[in-house]
């Protein structure tokens, strides 16, 4: 975590602030979740699916612009899945 962490403040050096911050949740309501039997490995998963096709979405496909820098990370609070995602758009982007 300490590693993220210096990471994080490294990045912010280079390339300046964060542009955005995502945060996103698990929904144990989500329908893929409920059609796959509502256990816990399903919700992870379905979430683990979810959070890539937004971060592919950003990143690859630049639905925001281009990117500079990006730094995700996926945790549990609370019992439920939270993925962080911090990106710098570059130049080019406009919002």
């Amino acid at each position: 975590m300490r590693k993220l962490c210096k990471e994080a403040m490294a990045a912010v050096g280079e390339y300046g602030r964060p542009t955005f911050m995502i945060t996103m949740t698990a929904n144990e309501h989500w329908p893929e979740v409920v059609a796959g039997g509502g256990t816990f490995d399903v919700l992870c998963r379905v979430f683990e699916w979810k959070s890539k096709q937004i971060l592919n979405a950003i990143v690859n496909e630049e639905v925001l612009g281009p990117v500079d820098y990006y730094q995700w990370v996926t945790e549990v609070r609370a019992g439920l899945l939270v993925c962080l995602f911090v990106s710098t758009l570059g130049q080019q982007a406009s919002l």
